[in-house]
C-alpha cells in the first residue's frame, strides 16, 4: 500500500493597485503587528520591499517572500483585513469576499 500525497494548490492575485487603492500587505502588517514590540519597524521594512519591488529590483515572488516572513499574520486577521480594504477602496461595492474555498468549488470568477 503506497501512501498517496496530495497537494493544495493556492493562487496569489497581486490585486494592489487594479482592485484596491493600497497595498493589502502594508494594511495587514498594521492589523498583524498591532502591539508588537517591532511594530515600526517591520512596518518601514515593508514599506522598503514594496518599493523595491515597485521600482523593479527585486521579482513579485521575491517581494512577496520577504513581506510575509516580516509579518506576523494568521488565518484570524483576514476579516479585517476585507473590512479595511473595503473601506480604503471600491471593494465596499462587492459582494463578500471568501477568505478561502475548498479545493474543487465552483469559484473559478474568485481564482
Amino acid at each position: 500500500m503506497s501512501a498517496q500525497l496530495t497537494a493544495e494548490k493556492h493562487f496569489i492575485i497581486d490585486f494592489d493597485s487594479t482592485f484596491t487603492k493600497v497595498e493589502a500587505l502594508d494594511i495587514l502588517g498594521e492589523i498583524s503587528l498591532n502591539g508588537h514590540p517591532e511594530r515600526d519597524l517591520r512596518l518601514q521594512q515593508i514599506a522598503e520591499v514594496t518599493d523595491r519591488g515597485m521600482a523593479g529590483e527585486m521579482s513579485l515572488r521575491e517581494s512577496l517572500e520577504a513581506r510575509i516572513s516580516i509579518l506576523d499574520a494568521h488565518q484570524h486577521h483576514m476579516d479585517e483585513l476585507v473590512d479595511r480594504l473595503r473601506q480604503l477602496s471600491f471593494l465596499k461595492k462587492m459582494p463578500p469576499i471568501p477568505t478561502s474555498y475548498p479545493m474543487g468549488s465552483k469559484t473559478s470568477s474568485y481564482r
